[in-house]
């Protein structure tokens, strides 16, 4: 077996530097993962040959050699490991590798890091900080400069560099946190919430200028592009993983450009940012769970897909709880014109959610018709905190969305035992018809959409009872002594249910 890997290996290692180079890399670097590629030697051999001449390898050749060289990092050769490490600082130092290839440089000159310093942790880190210090130290110069000194204009060139340096400088503070300043985080807030041409909000701007007992301006010098401000939210989302207090202050003021006039790849970047800062610190974000659900109202569809993607991921990992309106946002996603959309929700309510909870689809039912119809006269539905831009976006109301709340109803209807069917269509007669009949929901404008989306729900097939609806003939025959109880109790269980649902 290891020999016929080895021929594997042997064999894709011919087709490097010929025609199919880049492809022997792509599939040496999938290899790496699952088998051990001892002489990495020629790995070694063609970073070094390579590494400075992205241009006629391609940054994607590159990235693969990186994931054999990471994957092999203990098969390095002891003589030539300093050289390599060597040969991965210096572009990283100088700033001339692209952002694509940035990120696994710096996990590859880790490990060699750890593997040239042994496995002592106190010794293993002071080695990375010998190497990250000064190029913090590098992208913090060049960031004051630039923003606070500069007078002119950036051209192409220029903001291409601004950009190496802002995504290094984020690469590099989960390595060192520890020597990352406080104007660092001044600079970036200046980028992300600087406002050409606007007046400037004071609630935002409040947070930077707050932050530092430096003497640097609160405003820079020049107009930062939207790429520019996307990724220095991404890199102040790094900073902050390690920094609790700078979150604090930080987190709220993002969440504040959640809103329909920021721009899309900022939003989408935020959220991000602000799922990352979820998983480190739940109760700092939790508060602010209404603007991000927001988002999976957003006109901008990256930005909607973004939400739902990284809302749904979170309570898989069980970083966020159900509760308040955020439940009925995630079931109005069932209404999604997107396919893949919808089968997500589909997948994570029926494999995930009702698994764990299997009667919350029942608990809620009532819930969803005062919600969704924004009733709000009830005493006790439909009472959630919200915003006016909230309500409005999220709002199923008046006939034109009567097809979408019916989706989400039979869903429920659909996805219910029973018991639960039996319990639901009781408490639709108690809780509204009942409460109709008896004054406490009066009968106007607001309620009659309500009323009516009952009566239909009532009348429909999805809340009949699935053991009243099989006939004797559609079930095969008992072969066996407990069989034949099961179906004698099934036979009760249905006279009974039959009996009691009369009454209603």
């Amino acid at each position: 077996m290891d020999t016929s890997r080895f021929q594997v290996v042997n064999i894709v290692k011919s087709h490097i530097g010929q025609e199919h180079n880049e492809e022997a890399w792509t599939l040496l670097a999938m290899l790496s993962g699952y088998i051990t590629i001892k002489n990495v030697t020629f790995a070694v051999d063609y970073f070094e040959q390579h590494c400075q001449n992205t241009t006629e390898v391609g940054s994607y050749t590159l990235l693969q050699v990186l994931k054999v060289l990471s994957n092999s990092m203990k098969h390095v050769p002891a003589d030539r490991a300093e050289d390599l490490h060597h040969q991965l600082v210096i572009p990283l130092s100088s700033f001339s590798v692209g952002t694509e290839l940035i990120s696994s440089m710096m996990d590859t000159v880790t490990l060699l890091t750890y593997t040239l310093h042994g496995d002592d942790i106190e010794t293993d880190q002071k080695a990375v900080e010998k190497w990250v210090a000064p190029i913090l130290k590098a992208c913090d110069e060049h960031l004051k400069e630039v923003l606070f000194l500069r007078t002119d204009t950036l051209d192409a060139a220029g903001e291409e560099r601004l950009y190496r340096y802002l995504f290094t400088m984020g690469e590099a503070a989960m390595l060192c946190p520890h020597k990352v300043n406080k104007r660092m985080f001044l600079m970036l807030q200046s980028l992300i919430f600087h406002q050409q041409g606007q007046e400037k909000d004071d609630s935002l701007l409040t947070v930077p200028s707050t932050q530092t007992q430096c003497s640097q301006p609160t405003t820079i010098t020049f107009t930062p592009t939207i790429r520019l401000k996307a990724l220095s939210v991404v890199t102040l989302g790094k900073m902050c993983l390690q920094h609790e207090e700078q979150a604090k202050r930080i987190i709220p003021a993002l969440s504040r450009l959640l809103s329909p006039s920021t721009h899309p790849a900022i939003k989408n970047n935020i959220l991000f940012t602000l799922t990352d800062m979820c998983v480190r610190y739940a109760t700092l974000v939790d508060p602010l769970m209404d603007q991000v659900t927001a988002c999976l109202r957003d006109p901008h569809p990256q930005v909607h897909r973004t939400a739902l993607t990284l809302l749904i991921s979170l309570l898989q990992e069980d970083y966020l709880k159900l509760k308040g309106s955020f439940f009925y946002r995630i079931l109005q996603c069932l209404t999604e014109k997107d396919e893949e959309m919808r089968e997500m929700v589909i997948f994570y309510i029926t494999e995930r959610l009702l698994k764990r909870f299997p009667k919350i689809l029942c608990q809620h039912f009532i819930e969803c018709i005062f919600h969704y119809n924004c009733y709000e006269e009830h005493e006790t539905y439909n009472r959630f905190t919200q915003s006016n831009l909230e309500k409005e976006v999220f709002s199923l109301a008046g006939s034109e969305h009567s097809h979408e709340r019916h989706i989400i109803y039979h869903f429920m209807l659909d996805h219910m035992p029973d018991d639960q069917r039996f319990m639901t269509t009781q408490r639709l007669c108690q809780d509204v018809l009942g409460a109709v009949v008896d004054g406490r929901i009066k009968l106007n404008k607001s309620s009659m959409p309500m009323l009516e989306d009952t009566l239909t729900i009532l009348r429909s097939d999805e809340i009949k009872l699935a053991s009243l609806k099989s006939r004797p003939e559609d079930t095969d025959q008992p072969t066996d002594q407990a069989e034949q109880a099961a179906m004698a109790g099934m036979v009760i269980k249905k006279t009974i249910i039959s009996q009691v649902s009369g009454i209603w």
